[in-house]
């Protein structure tokens, strides 16, 4: 929606990971421009608002078979497409459709649609990459600068994850905070150490009910010992105010919070959180999904983790 209302100010929109599409381009020019898209996003999502272009919001969202022109991309790519989300978001007297597709699987590698025909060539495969508006295959550097990260991102595996909300000081009532908890163990993928700095970290949550989704702005990182046995945190991990340092394998501690300056509505049963984790010198991020149920009041608790 900020985007919509920037575009409706009058101010720019789009960038390298949001184009704006009057309608659907055909499958086969829409599967370069995703690849391209998604290869040169270092991880992060990239987003379409069809229906829309720069001169504002059109007033009819053109006829669209969603499915059957997925299909039909998805054919173009060489084993793997990114994943997508759809999703119609009125705007105003009209509506669009926004688009996101997921880099976190790079590099995407599209087909040749003249390989095999009279003077299409030899080349059967293309990586294709974003450059300013234009598209074009993607140099040596740029492929480095893909699989490099990738191979050095650390392995997470989710140990536990719960979200809860609560008045700040019963005597201020219109005080309301949010609290994540999310516990996960670490495994570097080199020997060297891998530094999480916590201005690196970004998270939201989207709760059936409330109307906006909250945003963590306050996100740090330790390991916990045990509270009965006294036993300190992972012997592996170095905590401090602005960053946290794995120099082994360990269990980590993250906590995410968010202050309202009012109660929120009675939530709906489930939550999404949406956390991304970008280490001290890459660009890949590290994605955790997780979908959460309420169980009681405002505290909910994860049903599933994803990482990817």
């Amino acid at each position: 929606l900020t985007r919509l209302q920037n575009l409706a100010d009058g101010r720019k929109v789009e960038d390298k990971k949001v184009e704006l599409k009057r309608e659907l381009p055909e499958p086969q020019r829409a599967a370069r421009r995703i690849a391209a898209l998604c290869n040169a996003a270092s991880g992060e999502d990239v987003l379409w608002i069809v229906g829309a272009d720069e001169s504002g919001v059109l007033t009819t969202l053109p006829s669209i078979d969603l499915a059957s022109w997925w299909l039909q991309v998805c054919a173009e790519f060489d084993e793997l497409p990114p994943a997508m989300e759809d999703l119609f978001v009125p705007f105003g007297p009209g509506a669009v459709l926004a688009l996101s597709f997921r880099s976190d699987r790079a590099p995407y590698v599209v087909r040749n649609p003249v390989h095999g025909s009279p003077g299409g060539g030899p080349v059967a495969f293309e990586v294709p990459w974003r450059e300013g508006t234009a598209t074009r295959s993607a140099h040596r550097s740029e492929l480095l600068r893909i699989l490099v990260p990738a191979s050095q991102v650390p392995t997470l595996e989710p140990i536990s994850c719960s979200f809860a909300g609560n008045a700040y000081n019963p005597s201020v009532p219109q005080r309301f905070i949010w609290n994540l908890y999310f516990s996960f163990y670490i495994v570097p993928a080199t020997k060297d150490p891998v530094v999480i700095p916590f201005h690196r970290c970004h998270g939201q949550v989207e709760v059936e009910g409330v109307p906006e989704p909250v945003r963590l702005d306050r996100i740090t990182i330790t390991s916990y010992g045990h509270p009965t046995t006294g036993q300190s945190g992972s012997q592996n991990v170095l905590p401090s105010t602005a960053d946290v340092i794995a120099i082994g394998p360990g269990k980590l501690d993250l906590m995410g919070s968010a202050d309202w300056s009012e109660p929120p509505p009675t939530p709906g049963p489930l939550a999404r959180l949406t956390l991304e984790l970008r280490t001290a010198g890459s660009q890949q991020p590290l994605i955790v999904r997780a979908v959460l149920r309420r169980d009681r009041d405002f505290r909910f608790i994860a049903e599933t983790i994803d990482v990817s």
